[in-house]
């Protein structure tokens, strides 16, 4: 599991292929959200979940391009 899930990504997908013709998604919003208990003095997480927050920030642009694609050649292939 990384901060970029590849299981949030195909659900939003997955309930985009479900629009009807000509009705389409355009745009899907993902939110995160991180609550610390009160009283708390931080946050923890893994490093790795750390890294793939900081690459995902970083690529942000390179996978916007590619998760088009993608939706383009799945719209493509629906019935």
């Amino acid at each position: 599991c990384a901060f970029d899930s590849v299981p949030a990504d195909i659900g939003a997908i997955f309930t985009a292929m479900q629009f009807t013709p000509p009705s389409r998604c355009a745009h899907v919003n993902m939110y995160h959200t991180v609550k610390v208990a009160e009283g708390a003095s931080g946050a923890y997480a893994h490093a790795t979940t750390f890294e793939a927050a900081v690459h995902g920030f970083a690529g942000v642009g390179e996978a916007r391009e590619q998760r088009k694609q993608l939706l383009d050649r799945m719209e493509a292939r629906a019935p």
